[in-house]
């Protein structure tokens, strides 16, 4: 290697530039440099010695960024003790919740149709879209809650059988019917309020109304506009039928 480059004694410093970022380490060019000074005269095809020096730098570069750390994936985070595994979308986390027992969300909530209608959801379920269920990031799957529309005082009941969405600050998707009722198909998005309700108590009939219900549906919610009290009533005794 050193007798192909002594074609270069007059630039030592302008090749050790050129080779310093490649090559490792510093002790080679020390034992360049004094190779070269001890051999100032000589005679050598300049051609030859410049493809010579080429083909070696290639390999020296070739093997330098061969060897080079390559970046590795995070590891998942571990699940926590009682939760389901979490799982992974456009590079970030969900770690989903063991039990939707007293939770309320409030936020955005948006619908998604036809470009999904007939294809799988997250729990296996092939997706309609005129059916009422909806797609959350870490309710239980089979959850079935209530969303309240803020802007209009409208609800409706769906059923969490898919994940999602995973756009913006957005907290749940409605399937297109649920998203009619709440009158959110013409904007698009709407503010809500969604209150878990409960869990079907046969896992193999997810589908069935919920017989498992929450106890924090039987107290009054906070919301930032009034229900009629009949009409709550009503709803509660719905689905306390199995």
């Amino acid at each position: 290697f050193i007798r192909s480059i002594k074609k270069h004694n007059g630039s030592i410093k302008q090749f050790e530039s050129l080779l310093k970022p490649v090559l490792r380490p510093e002790r080679t060019f020390t034992l360049m440099k004094n190779e070269l000074s001890m051999n100032r005269h000589f005679t050598l095809n300049p051609f030859s010695g410049f493809i010579r020096l080429s083909i070696i730098m290639l390999l020296c570069m070739a093997f330098a960024f061969g060897c080079a750390r390559r970046p590795t994936a995070p590891l998942p985070p571990k699940a926590l003790p009682g939760h389901p595994k979490p799982y992974k979308v456009l590079g970030q986390w969900y770690q989903p919740v063991p039990s939707a027992k007293d939770f309320q969300q409030d936020g955005l909530a948006s619908w998604y149709g036809e470009q999904f209608h007939g294809k799988k959801t997250s729990n296996g379920e092939i997706y309609d879209m005129y059916a009422l269920t909806a797609a959350h990031k870490t309710l239980p799957l089979g959850t079935w809650v209530r969303v309240y529309n803020k802007n209009n005082s409208k609800e409706v009941i769906v059923r969490i059988n898919d994940r999602g969405p995973f756009v913006g600050d957005r907290i749940i998707d409605l399937s297109y019917t649920a998203a009619r009722k709440l009158e959110i198909v013409g904007p698009g998005t709407a503010p809500v309020v969604v209150v878990a309700l409960g869990v079907a108590k046969n896992p193999t009939r997810p589908s069935e109304t919920p017989t498992d219900l929450y106890p924090s549906i039987m107290i009054p919610v906070r919301l930032p506009f009034r229900l009629a009290h009949s009409k709550t009533k009503t709803m509660q005794k719905g689905l306390c039928r199995t």
